[in-house]
């Protein structure tokens, strides 16, 4: 009886095991997987200068903490990349997917294999430029702080002062935008309204609401009706299914 008591208990530990390392296997892949996008597309082009760090931003030069993409050849193997984002002090650093759908890549890596960490994704109606007046990016929140799981150190105005900048690349170019504003919301409410004009009553009155309530000081951002916006979108660490934090960015500079 010892000894089928013994057996069983080493096949329920053989079984945990298998079921614990299949439901952890998507992170490894995921993480595997961006490890090497990264390797292939990015350069960092702080990478030879000893005495500076893309983790240590000079937070008086956004362009102290740039870093190049090869377009060419990351368009070739994902031809549903439309940019790159990258976050100086989080693990931000991910093409950005836009599908045929707003589901696609919540749930499917670039390559479009199935995987439930998803991709950085754009709702299908984002022109490809990203130069919309309000740009929407969503992730997820991922406790490891993969994918947008870092968003919430906005939360923090000593973070924000620390990290202002968002930097997005495109084939055309590259934005520098400003963080100015973080805070929880309700999914699919006004914050993420988008398909708005640059220059209209609408969307000057859509910039008034995201700055209320203000989290921290407004810095670095002159706005007006002619400024561009960018709002990344992640779900809360607890609290409501329909959670999201957001965190609204303002473009500030353009290169070219």
């Amino acid at each position: 009886m010892r000894k089928l008591v013994a057996a069983l208990c080493v096949i329920a530990a053989i079984v945990f095991f298998v079921l614990a390392a299949m439901e952890y296997y998507p992170y490894i892949e995921s993480e595997r997987n961006y490890k090497e996008i990264q390797k292939r597309f990015v350069t960092d082009t702080n990478e030879d200068d000893a005495d500076e760090s893309v983790e240590t931003e000079d937070t008086e030069n956004p362009e102290d903490a740039l870093i190049d993409i090869n377009f060419e050849a990351l368009l070739d193997e994902y031809s549903d990349a439309i940019g790159w984002i990258y976050v100086p002090g989080t693990h931000i650093n991910y093409p950005i997917m836009k599908g045929s759908d707003d589901t696609f890549y919540l749930n499917h890596d670039p390559a479009g294999n199935y995987n439930k960490l998803g991709s950085i994704f754009v709702p299908a109606n984002t022109p490809d430029s990203m130069n919309a007046a309000h740009t929407v990016i969503y992730g997820h929140n991922m406790r490891s702080g993969r994918m947008f799981g870092d968003l919430s150190d906005y939360a923090s105005e000593s973070f924000r002062d620390n990290y202002p900048y968002i930097y997005l690349y495109t084939p055309e170019g590259m934005r520098v935008c400003a963080v100015y504003n973080a805070y929880t919301c309700t999914g699919g409410d006004d914050n993420y309204r988008i398909e708005m004009d640059i220059g209209t009553e609408e969307y000057a009155e859509w910039i008034t609401q995201s700055l209320e309530p203000l989290s921290y000081k407004v810095q670095k951002v002159k706005f007006n009706e002619q400024v561009q916006t960018v709002t990344l979108s992640t779900c809360t660490d607890s609290g409501s299914i329909r959670n999201r934090f957001v965190v609204h960015c303002a473009v500030i500079e353009k290169n070219p």
